[in-house]
Protein backbone atom coordinates (compact mmCIF):
# COMPACT_ATOMS: atom_id res chain seq x y z
CA UNK A 1 0.00 0.00 0.00
CA UNK A 2 1.60 3.24 -1.06
CA UNK A 3 -0.85 5.60 0.63
CA UNK A 4 0.38 6.79 3.99
CA UNK A 5 -1.90 8.25 6.59
CA UNK A 6 -0.11 10.71 8.85
CA UNK A 7 -0.68 10.39 12.56
CA UNK A 8 -1.92 13.83 13.52
CA UNK A 9 -4.61 13.26 16.12
CA UNK A 10 -3.34 10.28 18.08
CA UNK A 11 -5.11 11.26 21.30
CA UNK A 12 -8.47 11.54 19.54
CA UNK A 13 -8.00 8.15 17.90
CA UNK A 14 -7.03 6.44 21.15
CA UNK A 15 -9.98 7.99 23.00
CA UNK A 16 -12.37 6.74 20.31
CA UNK A 17 -11.55 3.05 20.65
CA UNK A 18 -12.13 0.52 23.41
CA UNK A 19 -10.44 1.53 26.66
CA UNK A 20 -8.91 -1.94 26.91
CA UNK A 21 -6.96 -1.25 23.70
CA UNK A 22 -5.75 2.24 24.62
CA UNK A 23 -2.21 1.20 25.64
CA UNK A 24 -1.72 -0.93 22.52
CA UNK A 25 -3.22 1.72 20.23
CA UNK A 26 -1.00 4.42 21.70
CA UNK A 27 2.07 2.22 21.23
CA UNK A 28 1.14 1.53 17.58
CA UNK A 29 0.52 5.23 16.86
CA UNK A 30 3.83 6.12 18.48
CA UNK A 31 5.55 3.52 16.28
CA UNK A 32 3.83 4.95 13.18
CA UNK A 33 4.43 8.59 14.06
CA UNK A 34 7.45 9.11 11.81
CA UNK A 35 6.48 6.89 8.90
CA UNK A 36 2.68 7.19 8.87
CA UNK A 37 0.14 4.40 8.91
CA UNK A 38 0.48 1.97 6.03
CA UNK A 39 0.47 -1.77 5.49
CA UNK A 40 4.24 -1.76 5.71
CA UNK A 41 4.19 0.11 9.03
CA UNK A 42 1.54 -2.23 10.40
CA UNK A 43 3.54 -5.32 9.36
CA UNK A 44 6.77 -3.89 10.79
CA UNK A 45 5.03 -3.17 14.09
CA UNK A 46 3.70 -6.72 14.42
CA UNK A 47 7.10 -8.13 13.43
CA UNK A 48 8.71 -6.01 16.15
CA UNK A 49 6.34 -7.49 18.73
CA UNK A 50 7.27 -10.98 17.55
CA UNK A 51 10.97 -10.12 17.72
CA UNK A 52 10.43 -8.96 21.31
CA UNK A 53 9.14 -12.47 22.07
CA UNK A 54 5.59 -11.40 22.85
CA UNK A 55 3.07 -14.21 23.33
CA UNK A 56 0.48 -14.89 20.63
CA UNK A 57 -2.29 -13.60 22.91
CA UNK A 58 -0.42 -10.33 23.44
CA UNK A 59 0.22 -9.93 19.72
CA UNK A 60 -3.48 -10.65 19.04
CA UNK A 61 -4.46 -7.84 21.40
CA UNK A 62 -2.11 -5.49 19.55
CA UNK A 63 -3.51 -6.64 16.18
CA UNK A 64 -7.06 -5.94 17.41
CA UNK A 65 -6.03 -2.51 18.72
CA UNK A 66 -4.29 -1.66 15.44
CA UNK A 67 -7.35 -2.71 13.45
CA UNK A 68 -9.65 -0.65 15.67
CA UNK A 69 -7.36 2.36 15.38
CA UNK A 70 -7.14 2.10 11.61
CA UNK A 71 -10.92 1.68 11.30
CA UNK A 72 -11.40 4.88 13.31
CA UNK A 73 -9.46 6.64 10.57
CA UNK A 74 -12.34 5.81 8.24
CA UNK A 75 -14.31 8.58 9.92
CA UNK A 76 -11.82 11.19 8.72
CA UNK A 77 -13.19 13.44 5.98
CA UNK A 78 -9.65 13.71 4.59
CA UNK A 79 -9.63 10.10 3.37
CA UNK A 80 -10.85 9.18 -0.07
CA UNK A 81 -12.97 6.08 -0.64
CA UNK A 82 -9.96 4.46 -2.33
CA UNK A 83 -7.79 5.09 0.74
CA UNK A 84 -10.50 3.65 2.99
CA UNK A 85 -10.76 0.56 0.81
CA UNK A 86 -6.96 0.13 0.80
CA UNK A 87 -6.83 0.46 4.57
CA UNK A 88 -9.52 -2.18 4.96
CA UNK A 89 -7.62 -4.54 2.66
CA UNK A 90 -4.40 -3.84 4.55
CA UNK A 91 -5.80 -4.75 7.94
CA UNK A 92 -7.11 -8.03 6.56
CA UNK A 93 -3.60 -8.91 5.34
CA UNK A 94 -2.23 -9.55 8.82
CA UNK A 95 -4.09 -12.35 10.58
CA UNK A 96 -4.39 -12.99 14.27
CA UNK A 97 -1.73 -15.33 15.65
CA UNK A 98 -2.61 -18.84 16.69
CA UNK A 99 -2.10 -19.56 20.33
CA UNK A 100 0.21 -22.41 21.16
CA UNK A 101 -1.59 -25.40 22.54
CA UNK A 102 -0.12 -27.41 25.34
CA UNK A 103 -0.39 -31.17 25.45
CA UNK A 104 -1.87 -32.57 28.63
CA UNK A 105 0.08 -35.39 30.16
CA UNK A 106 -1.71 -38.67 30.75
CA UNK A 107 -1.54 -38.49 34.53
CA UNK A 108 -3.32 -35.10 34.54
CA UNK A 109 -6.35 -36.23 32.55
CA UNK A 110 -9.48 -36.89 34.59
CA UNK A 111 -10.78 -40.39 34.24
CA UNK A 112 -14.34 -41.61 34.84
Amino acid sequence: MTDLIRVTEADRLVAAIKPSYSHEARRFLSFAEDSGISLETYQAYIEQLEDEGKAASTINKHVAACRATIRKLFESPDLTEVQKWRLEQAIKEIPFRKKATRAIEGDKVLSP
